[in-house]
């Protein structure tokens, strides 16, 4: 019986020591740090910490396009618990949200820095921002978004430039500007 219980619990660690490396093949990573140039390898990190290698720490080398957008993080499991610095580079998006708490983050508890985000997101959800949908903790800070928000139908929503919505104390937002629109139906 002990072998057999020691044979489970050898395979449930296995389990989820891939879980959590999953994605991670496709990133490039130097002293620690996921680099980004590319939107390939933008997707590749948003697909890393979507499947739980949430306190990557990131650095964007190059501005990119990101056509094939997937959002980073969420507001369950998975939300970004690491430092992502943009180096003033811009990231450009045109995209639908697919459910609440959306932007180029979805949820963050880590630290998103440096960062210029440019485009659209058109929806018809709630707690849309340019940057972050949702925060629970952590800091945002000198980011510039010109992110134009398109809501299309009229709901009690949250729409933001930067952040939509804080969930817990200790959110901090410092040296960050907004000049895209908000269009939301009345």
């Amino acid at each position: 019986m002990k072998k057999k219980f020691t044979s489970f619990f050898a395979m449930l660690l296995g389990f989820g020591m891939m879980s959590m490396a999953q994605g991670l093949d496709d990133l490039v990573i130097e002293d620690d740090v996921v680099q980004i140039s590319t939107a390939e390898d933008l997707r590749n990190f948003a697909l890393a910490v979507n499947a739980g290698n949430t306190e990557l720490d990131a650095v964007l080398n190059a501005d990119i396009d990101y056509a094939e957008f997937v959002k980073i993080g969420d507001t369950g499991d998975h939300k970004y618990a690491g430092t992502f610095d943009g180096k003033f580079h811009c990231i450009t998006f045109n995209t639908e949200a697919t459910g609440s708490s959306f932007g180029l983050f979805g949820g963050v508890s880590g630290t998103i820095k440096n960062l210029k985000v440019d485009g659209s997101i058109t929806t018809n959800t709630n707690k849309i921002g340019g940057i972050v949908g949702e925060c629970f903790g952590g800091t945002i800070e000198s980011c510039y978004s010109s992110v134009d928000i398109i809501g299309t139908e009229a709901i009690d929503a949250c729409y933001a430039g930067i952040l939509a919505r804080s969930s817990a104390s200790g959110v901090l937002v410092n040296n960050c500007i907004y000049d895209g629109t908000i269009d939301a139906p009345s």
